[in-house]
Formats: structure tokens, sequence, C-alpha cells
């Protein structure tokens, strides 16, 4: 779902370009990203958000989310990528890690228009764990920028995201913690829903007051 937000959305390869159909069990030889940033910033540098799509590590593409990428995009006047990173059972742990890592690495020195000393790693549902695992690779627990975390009551993982939040909280990282009554798992996806909306604008707060 695209907004119509004055928003220029694209993509970038990591390595060599490929054509868009390849024979079936090909090894793909670089990282497609998804690319979103406000109309009319040429020239200037703006702070980056790298967001991991979600789907179980198994299915899920960064247009999944497009709608959310499109307003983190106008309303924080970043740059917002997505990579559509290797999923299993075809490549198993860790190759959707280093796809992050390489689009992380391309963030930090060489993506046109992009911030190096503000960018911000998130993600929903399983992006959100590889953001996790991304922020962690490369720093220790005590070294950890803020976080924010948000989950539902009724979300599976809920006990599993308060202990996580906990952790960090006593390794001294500044976190955010929202739990939402009634919400379900995903719920950052449902922009029509009054849970989902709040949500939205949380996450978006949080975003701004991290990168600005």
């Amino acid at each position: 779902m695209v907004t119509g937000l004055p928003v220029a959305v694209g993509e970038e390869w990591l390595g060599r370009r490929v054509p868009a159909v390849r024979p079936v069990g090909q090894e793909r030889p670089g990282c497609r990203v998804l690319t979103v940033r406000p109309v009319g910033a040429v020239g200037e540098r703006l702070p980056a958000v790298l967001w991991l799509h979600g789907g179980g590590y198994l299915t899920g593409l960064p247009e999944h989310g497009q709608d959310l990428l499109e307003r983190m995009a106008h309303e924080l006047r970043a740059v917002i990528v997505s990579p559509d990173y290797r999923l299993a059972p075809e490549y198993p742990y860790p190759h959707g890690l280093n796809d992050g890592r390489d689009v992380l690495a391309w963030l930090h020195h060489d993506a046109p228009g992009a911030d190096a000393g503000r960018i911000a790693i998130g993600g929903s549902s399983a992006g959100a764990g590889l953001a996790a695992a991304l922020a962690l690779h490369n720093r220790d627990v005590d070294g950890l920028p803020p976080a924010f975390l948000a989950v539902g009551t009724l979300d599976l993982f809920l006990a599993e995201d308060v202990d996580y939040a906990r952790r960090l909280m006593r390794a001294g990282v500044p976190t955010e913690l929202h739990v939402e009554p009634g919400a379900v798992h995903g719920y950052l996806g449902m922009p029509g829903t009054r849970l989902g909306g709040r949500l939205r604008a949380a996450l978006i707060d949080a975003l701004g007051a991290a990168l600005n």
C-alpha cells in the first residue's frame, strides 16, 4: 500500500545489478534494498532508518510495509532503507543477519544522503528480532543505544519481549516498553485500527527523539 505522501521510492543493489528473474537456485550476487526519501532532499544529509520486514524469517518483502516506510520518511525527514534480506529455508541463519550487516555498513559509508552519525535500526515481528541481533552484534549489551519495544497482551511472544526489555533496563540501556492491552502479534501492520495507528505514532515519535 502506498500513501501518496511526497516521498521518492526507489531501490539499490548492494553488489552488481541482477535481472529480476533468475534461474531457480541461483545465488543472489547482491542484496536489493528498498529506499524511501522525502522529496526535495537532494544534497541534504538526512538521518537514516534501517527497517527489517517481518514474515517469520520465511516470507515477506520490504514493500509489504511500504506505507509505514513512506510515513517515516515524510514525518522524520529521513532516508528509510529496507533490505530484501535472504530467507529460510533456502538461506538459513546467518544469511539474513549478514544482509542486514551489509546494509548497515552501506549506510555508514556509501549511502547517498545518509548521515552516518544518525542511524536507527528497527523492524516488525521477525524483522525486530533481526534488528535486535544486528544491534547486539555491533555493540555489547551495556553499550546499546536507546531501545523502543512494543508488544500486545495477546501476543504469543509477550513474556519473551518483556523479559528482553527488562534485561536491557538492567544493563542500563534507556528502554521504552509499550504493552498494549488486547493487541495481537503484528498490530503495527494494522494502520486502519486504533491500536495500530497509536503504535505507529508512538514509534515515529521515539525515532524522531532518537535521531534528532
